[in-house]
Protein backbone atom coordinates (compact mmCIF):
# COMPACT_ATOMS: atom_id res chain seq x y z
CA UNK A 1 0.00 0.00 0.00
CA UNK A 2 1.28 3.42 -1.38
CA UNK A 3 0.50 6.26 1.53
CA UNK A 4 -0.48 4.76 4.44
CA UNK A 5 -0.65 7.92 7.03
CA UNK A 6 -3.46 9.90 5.52
CA UNK A 7 -6.87 9.63 7.21
CA UNK A 8 -7.80 7.45 3.88
CA UNK A 9 -4.43 5.05 4.45
CA UNK A 10 -5.42 4.63 8.00
CA UNK A 11 -8.50 3.23 7.69
CA UNK A 12 -7.82 1.13 4.92
CA UNK A 13 -5.06 -0.22 6.80
CA UNK A 14 -7.86 -0.94 9.30
CA UNK A 15 -10.13 -3.19 7.27
CA UNK A 16 -7.14 -4.71 5.89
CA UNK A 17 -5.62 -5.95 9.12
CA UNK A 18 -9.25 -8.06 9.19
CA UNK A 19 -9.61 -9.54 5.90
CA UNK A 20 -9.07 -13.20 5.24
CA UNK A 21 -7.85 -13.05 1.96
CA UNK A 22 -5.08 -10.41 2.43
CA UNK A 23 -1.97 -10.06 3.80
CA UNK A 24 -0.38 -6.63 4.24
CA UNK A 25 3.70 -6.42 2.33
CA UNK A 26 4.05 -2.86 2.92
CA UNK A 27 3.10 0.55 3.84
CA UNK A 28 4.65 3.56 2.61
CA UNK A 29 5.24 6.68 4.00
CA UNK A 30 7.72 9.96 2.77
CA UNK A 31 7.70 11.41 6.46
CA UNK A 32 7.59 8.32 8.75
CA UNK A 33 9.43 6.08 6.80
CA UNK A 34 11.53 3.76 8.77
CA UNK A 35 9.08 4.08 11.51
CA UNK A 36 6.91 1.04 12.88
CA UNK A 37 3.45 1.71 12.00
CA UNK A 38 2.08 0.98 15.97
CA UNK A 39 4.47 3.89 16.56
CA UNK A 40 2.98 5.99 14.78
CA UNK A 41 -0.79 5.14 14.87
CA UNK A 42 -1.51 2.74 17.34
CA UNK A 43 -4.80 1.88 16.72
CA UNK A 44 -3.78 -0.17 13.61
CA UNK A 45 -1.65 -2.57 16.34
CA UNK A 46 -3.32 -5.58 14.69
CA UNK A 47 -0.34 -4.58 11.94
CA UNK A 48 2.15 -4.17 14.58
CA UNK A 49 5.11 -5.70 12.55
CA UNK A 50 4.83 -3.41 9.81
CA UNK A 51 7.57 -0.39 9.29
CA UNK A 52 6.72 1.91 7.09
CA UNK A 53 8.73 2.28 3.89
CA UNK A 54 9.64 4.99 1.18
CA UNK A 55 7.52 5.29 -1.37
CA UNK A 56 10.15 4.68 -3.88
CA UNK A 57 11.02 1.36 -2.15
CA UNK A 58 7.14 0.07 -3.39
CA UNK A 59 8.54 -0.57 -7.09
CA UNK A 60 11.21 -3.11 -5.96
CA UNK A 61 8.60 -5.59 -4.28
CA UNK A 62 6.41 -8.40 -6.12
CA UNK A 63 2.40 -7.91 -4.79
CA UNK A 64 -0.95 -9.45 -6.26
CA UNK A 65 -2.94 -5.71 -5.74
CA UNK A 66 -1.23 -2.81 -4.69
CA UNK A 67 -3.65 0.07 -3.33
CA UNK A 68 -2.37 4.05 -3.61
CA UNK A 69 -3.93 6.60 -1.38
CA UNK A 70 -1.93 9.66 -2.28
CA UNK A 71 -2.35 12.78 -2.91
CA UNK A 72 -3.65 14.05 -6.41
CA UNK A 73 -0.90 14.48 -8.92
CA UNK A 74 1.29 11.78 -7.16
CA UNK A 75 -0.48 8.36 -8.24
CA UNK A 76 0.27 9.49 -12.02
CA UNK A 77 3.66 10.38 -10.79
CA UNK A 78 4.10 7.38 -8.91
CA UNK A 79 2.91 5.05 -12.09
CA UNK A 80 4.54 6.26 -14.75
CA UNK A 81 7.76 4.15 -13.28
CA UNK A 82 6.07 1.30 -11.45
CA UNK A 83 8.02 -1.24 -13.01
CA UNK A 84 5.22 -4.08 -12.41
CA UNK A 85 2.01 -2.24 -13.89
CA UNK A 86 1.00 -5.35 -15.83
CA UNK A 87 1.03 -7.75 -13.53
CA UNK A 88 -0.22 -5.85 -10.47
CA UNK A 89 -3.90 -5.02 -10.05
CA UNK A 90 -4.26 -1.33 -8.81
CA UNK A 91 -6.87 0.21 -6.92
CA UNK A 92 -6.22 4.15 -6.70
CA UNK A 93 -8.02 6.49 -4.48
CA UNK A 94 -6.90 10.06 -5.88
CA UNK A 95 -8.89 11.72 -8.71
CA UNK A 96 -5.87 11.21 -11.07
CA UNK A 97 -8.04 8.26 -13.44
CA UNK A 98 -11.43 8.71 -12.76
CA UNK A 99 -12.30 11.03 -15.81
CA UNK A 100 -12.90 9.14 -18.90
CA UNK A 101 -11.54 12.35 -20.45
CA UNK A 102 -7.94 13.05 -19.87
CA UNK A 103 -8.96 17.09 -20.83
CA UNK A 104 -11.83 17.08 -18.50
CA UNK A 105 -9.48 16.14 -16.30
CA UNK A 106 -6.75 18.65 -16.80
CA UNK A 107 -9.35 21.33 -16.81
CA UNK A 108 -10.60 20.36 -13.26
CA UNK A 109 -7.25 19.43 -11.37
CA UNK A 110 -4.53 21.42 -13.65
CA UNK A 111 -3.17 17.99 -14.12
CA UNK A 112 -2.17 15.73 -17.30
CA UNK A 113 -2.70 12.14 -16.85
CA UNK A 114 -1.12 10.35 -19.94
CA UNK A 115 -4.02 9.05 -22.24
CA UNK A 116 -2.57 5.55 -22.69
CA UNK A 117 -2.05 5.07 -18.61
CA UNK A 118 -5.45 6.56 -18.05
CA UNK A 119 -7.30 3.92 -20.41
CA UNK A 120 -6.32 1.01 -18.20
CA UNK A 121 -8.40 2.08 -15.64
CA UNK A 122 -11.93 1.49 -14.99
CA UNK A 123 -14.41 3.89 -12.86
CA UNK A 124 -14.99 2.07 -9.50
CA UNK A 125 -18.31 2.70 -8.56
CA UNK A 126 -18.59 -0.89 -7.42
CA UNK A 127 -22.40 -1.43 -7.43
CA UNK A 128 -23.27 0.26 -10.49
CA UNK A 129 -19.80 -0.96 -12.62
CA UNK A 130 -19.15 -4.11 -11.03
CA UNK A 131 -18.54 -6.03 -14.42
CA UNK A 132 -16.43 -3.92 -15.66
CA UNK A 133 -14.58 -3.85 -12.56
CA UNK A 134 -14.55 -7.91 -12.41
CA UNK A 135 -12.95 -7.64 -16.14
CA UNK A 136 -10.43 -5.11 -15.34
CA UNK A 137 -7.27 -4.89 -13.75
CA UNK A 138 -6.89 -1.37 -12.54
CA UNK A 139 -9.69 0.75 -10.68
CA UNK A 140 -10.36 4.38 -10.38
CA UNK A 141 -11.89 4.69 -6.91
CA UNK A 142 -14.68 7.37 -6.86
CA UNK A 143 -14.45 10.55 -5.03
CA UNK A 144 -16.76 10.52 -1.65
CA UNK A 145 -19.56 13.29 -2.55
CA UNK A 146 -19.81 11.59 -5.94
CA UNK A 147 -20.54 8.25 -4.42
CA UNK A 148 -23.27 9.43 -2.09
CA UNK A 149 -25.26 11.09 -5.42
CA UNK A 150 -24.44 8.42 -7.92
CA UNK A 151 -25.55 5.31 -6.08
CA UNK A 152 -28.92 7.12 -6.07
CA UNK A 153 -29.40 8.92 -9.22
CA UNK A 154 -27.11 6.32 -11.45
CA UNK A 155 -30.45 3.97 -11.19
CA UNK A 156 -33.40 6.41 -11.67
CA UNK A 157 -31.74 8.50 -15.12
CA UNK A 158 -30.72 4.67 -16.14
CA UNK A 159 -34.29 3.76 -15.81
CA UNK A 160 -35.54 6.91 -17.83
CA UNK A 161 -37.86 7.24 -14.68
CA UNK A 162 -37.49 10.69 -14.31
CA UNK A 163 -38.42 13.11 -16.87
CA UNK A 164 -36.09 16.13 -15.92
CA UNK A 165 -37.54 19.70 -16.00
CA UNK A 166 -34.25 21.31 -15.06
CA UNK A 167 -30.98 20.68 -13.51
CA UNK A 168 -30.20 18.75 -10.50
CA UNK A 169 -29.50 20.38 -7.19
CA UNK A 170 -27.30 18.77 -4.85
CA UNK A 171 -26.39 20.23 -1.21
CA UNK A 172 -24.19 17.87 0.56
CA UNK A 173 -22.51 18.09 4.16
CA UNK A 174 -19.67 16.64 4.99
CA UNK A 175 -17.53 15.71 8.31
CA UNK A 176 -13.81 17.25 8.73
CA UNK A 177 -11.81 14.31 7.73
CA UNK A 178 -13.22 14.60 3.81
CA UNK A 179 -10.30 17.67 4.12
CA UNK A 180 -7.70 15.35 4.47
CA UNK A 181 -4.96 15.06 6.89
CA UNK A 182 -2.69 18.08 6.11
CA UNK A 183 -3.79 20.94 8.42
CA UNK A 184 -5.76 23.87 6.96
CA UNK A 185 -6.82 27.09 8.83
CA UNK A 186 -10.67 26.07 7.53
CA UNK A 187 -10.44 22.66 9.10
CA UNK A 188 -9.14 23.20 12.60
CA UNK A 189 -11.14 22.28 15.69
CA UNK A 190 -11.45 25.32 16.46
CA UNK A 191 -13.05 27.04 13.53
CA UNK A 192 -15.65 24.04 12.63
CA UNK A 193 -17.06 23.36 16.45
CA UNK A 194 -20.28 24.63 16.43
CA UNK A 195 -20.20 25.70 12.94
CA UNK A 196 -21.40 25.09 9.98
CA UNK A 197 -20.99 26.38 6.29
CA UNK A 198 -20.95 26.15 2.64
CA UNK A 199 -17.95 25.99 0.46
CA UNK A 200 -17.26 26.31 -3.41
CA UNK A 201 -20.67 26.31 -4.25
CA UNK A 202 -23.12 25.65 -7.33
CA UNK A 203 -20.38 24.35 -10.30
CA UNK A 204 -17.16 25.23 -8.18
CA UNK A 205 -16.35 22.06 -6.73
CA UNK A 206 -13.94 19.72 -8.60
CA UNK A 207 -16.29 16.75 -7.78
CA UNK A 208 -18.89 18.33 -9.97
CA UNK A 209 -17.70 17.12 -13.23
CA UNK A 210 -16.67 13.64 -11.91
CA UNK A 211 -21.01 13.24 -11.03
CA UNK A 212 -21.78 14.55 -14.62
CA UNK A 213 -19.13 12.55 -16.43
CA UNK A 214 -20.41 9.99 -15.46
CA UNK A 215 -24.52 10.93 -16.04
CA UNK A 216 -23.43 11.70 -19.34
CA UNK A 217 -25.00 9.23 -21.23
CA UNK A 218 -28.22 10.65 -19.42
CA UNK A 219 -27.81 14.59 -20.60
CA UNK A 220 -28.06 16.03 -16.86
CA UNK A 221 -26.64 18.58 -15.81
CA UNK A 222 -26.06 19.73 -12.06
CA UNK A 223 -25.35 22.00 -9.50
CA UNK A 224 -23.89 21.11 -6.31
CA UNK A 225 -22.64 23.18 -3.23
CA UNK A 226 -21.02 20.79 -0.12
CA UNK A 227 -20.69 22.45 3.43
CA UNK A 228 -18.59 21.40 6.25
CA UNK A 229 -20.00 19.39 8.86
CA UNK A 230 -18.54 20.02 12.83
CA UNK A 231 -18.16 16.16 12.88
CA UNK A 232 -15.52 13.72 12.09
CA UNK A 233 -17.28 11.17 9.28
CA UNK A 234 -20.26 10.81 7.38
CA UNK A 235 -21.66 12.81 4.41
CA UNK A 236 -25.33 13.31 4.05
CA UNK A 237 -26.87 14.70 0.52
CA UNK A 238 -30.37 16.23 -0.16
CA UNK A 239 -30.79 15.41 -4.03
CA UNK A 240 -33.39 18.07 -4.77
CA UNK A 241 -34.76 17.11 -8.66
CA UNK A 242 -36.94 19.39 -10.68
CA UNK A 243 -39.44 17.46 -12.94
CA UNK A 244 -42.42 18.91 -15.71
CA UNK A 245 -44.79 16.57 -13.53
CA UNK A 246 -45.05 13.83 -10.93
CA UNK A 247 -46.77 11.17 -12.35
CA UNK A 248 -49.32 8.89 -9.97
CA UNK A 249 -47.45 6.14 -8.23
CA UNK A 250 -43.69 7.73 -8.88
CA UNK A 251 -42.52 6.87 -5.36
CA UNK A 252 -43.34 3.41 -5.18
CA UNK A 253 -42.11 3.21 -8.60
CA UNK A 254 -38.58 5.18 -7.50
CA UNK A 255 -38.52 2.77 -4.75
CA UNK A 256 -39.08 -0.81 -6.68
CA UNK A 257 -36.35 0.49 -9.09
CA UNK A 258 -33.65 1.22 -6.22
CA UNK A 259 -34.64 -2.65 -5.00
CA UNK A 260 -34.44 -4.38 -8.13
CA UNK A 261 -30.76 -2.61 -9.15
CA UNK A 262 -29.45 -3.26 -5.80
CA UNK A 263 -30.92 -6.48 -5.35
CA UNK A 264 -28.02 -8.77 -4.71
CA UNK A 265 -26.05 -5.27 -3.25
CA UNK A 266 -25.28 -5.63 0.14
CA UNK A 267 -23.58 -2.33 1.34
CA UNK A 268 -27.17 -0.33 -0.40
CA UNK A 269 -30.13 -0.02 1.13
CA UNK A 270 -33.12 1.83 0.05
CA UNK A 271 -35.22 2.62 2.79
CA UNK A 272 -38.31 3.76 3.95
CA UNK A 273 -37.34 6.00 6.58
CA UNK A 274 -34.99 9.42 7.12
CA UNK A 275 -31.99 7.95 7.28
CA UNK A 276 -29.15 9.29 9.66
CA UNK A 277 -25.43 9.63 9.74
CA UNK A 278 -24.83 7.81 12.93
CA UNK A 279 -26.67 4.70 10.42
CA UNK A 280 -23.61 4.67 8.37
CA UNK A 281 -20.85 5.96 9.86
CA UNK A 282 -18.26 3.16 10.96
CA UNK A 283 -19.73 1.03 7.92
CA UNK A 284 -19.49 0.58 4.25
CA UNK A 285 -22.96 1.44 3.81
CA UNK A 286 -25.01 3.49 1.70
CA UNK A 287 -28.41 4.33 2.85
CA UNK A 288 -31.31 6.51 0.71
CA UNK A 289 -34.42 7.28 0.52
CA UNK A 290 -37.18 9.33 -1.52
CA UNK A 291 -40.14 12.23 -0.66
CA UNK A 292 -42.07 13.71 -3.32
CA UNK A 293 -43.79 16.95 -3.47
CA UNK A 294 -46.63 16.93 -6.15
CA UNK A 295 -47.66 20.58 -5.68
CA UNK A 296 -44.16 21.85 -6.93
CA UNK A 297 -43.07 19.02 -9.30
CA UNK A 298 -39.88 18.78 -7.06
CA UNK A 299 -38.29 14.89 -5.91
CA UNK A 300 -36.19 14.68 -2.70
CA UNK A 301 -33.25 11.78 -2.45
CA UNK A 302 -31.84 11.62 1.25
CA UNK A 303 -28.81 9.79 1.12
CA UNK A 304 -25.98 8.87 3.64
CA UNK A 305 -22.89 7.29 3.79
CA UNK A 306 -19.38 7.19 5.96
CA UNK A 307 -16.69 9.45 3.70
CA UNK A 308 -14.03 7.70 4.32
CA UNK A 309 -15.37 4.15 4.35
CA UNK A 310 -17.93 3.70 1.51
CA UNK A 311 -16.67 7.19 -0.40
CA UNK A 312 -13.29 5.98 0.05
CA UNK A 313 -11.10 3.04 2.13
CA UNK A 314 -14.30 0.57 1.81
CA UNK A 315 -15.06 0.53 -1.62
CA UNK A 316 -11.35 0.33 -2.36
CA UNK A 317 -11.68 -3.06 -0.63
CA UNK A 318 -14.77 -3.68 -2.27
CA UNK A 319 -13.46 -2.99 -5.62
CA UNK A 320 -10.44 -5.51 -4.89
CA UNK A 321 -12.80 -8.07 -3.55
CA UNK A 322 -14.34 -7.38 -7.45
CA UNK A 323 -11.08 -7.75 -8.74
CA UNK A 324 -10.24 -11.04 -7.20
CA UNK A 325 -13.97 -12.75 -7.89
CA UNK A 326 -14.36 -13.19 -3.68
CA UNK A 327 -17.63 -12.42 -1.98
CA UNK A 328 -18.10 -8.59 -2.24
CA UNK A 329 -18.47 -8.47 1.40
CA UNK A 330 -15.66 -9.95 2.57
CA UNK A 331 -13.79 -8.13 5.14
CA UNK A 332 -15.61 -5.52 5.38
CA UNK A 333 -18.39 -6.63 8.13
CA UNK A 334 -18.91 -4.79 10.86
CA UNK A 335 -17.55 -0.88 12.41
CA UNK A 336 -14.17 0.13 11.26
Amino acid sequence: MVGATGYTGRKLLRILAGHPRVRVAFATSARESGRRLLDVYPECGCLRELTLISPDRAGTLAVDAIFLALGHGEAIQFLKTYPRLSSTRVVDLSADFRFRSTALFRKTYGLAAPAALNRKFVYGLTEVFREKIHRARHVANPGCYPTSVLLPLYPLLAGKILRLAGPISVTSASGASGAGATPKPETRFCDIDGNFGAYKPLREHRHLPEMEEVLSPFKSRLNFTPHLLPIRDGIFSDIHIPLARVPAGLEKRIQDTWRSFYRDCPFVKPVAHLPRLSEVVGTNLAKFTVRIEARTNTVLILSVIDNLIKGAAGQAVQNLNVLFGWPEETGLAGRF
